[in-house]
């Protein structure tokens, strides 16, 4: 799991728009060689690999609660989701 220190980054670095991800989906009902697919894809841009970054927080969240340190789990989750997502998608 990341440092907290790198973890105030992130969110201040998302508060402030340094990072962002783009996200598009698309019904296709024909895939490339013309086949009947009919399903949504998506797309996603993502050049600071900020969901590289949450993926492992969210591990080390997971770890926390297995090792039973709920609040530092919380703590941690409750930063990340509610500081640092709510200005994190561009959809």
């Amino acid at each position: 799991m990341p440092e907290y220190s790198e973890i105030d980054e992130f969110c201040r670095k998302v508060k402030n728009g340094d990072i962002s991800m783009e996200y598009e989906t698309h019904y296709v009902a024909f895939d490339d060689y013309g086949h009947f697919h009919a399903d949504w894809e998506h797309d996603f841009y993502d050049p600071d690999h900020a969901m590289t970054f949450l993926s492992t927080v969210f591990h080390g969240c997971h770890d926390l609660i297995v090792l039973e340190e709920y609040s530092q789990a919380l703590g941690t989750l409750d930063k990340v989701m509610r500081n640092s997502l709510k200005k994190f998608w561009k959809v």
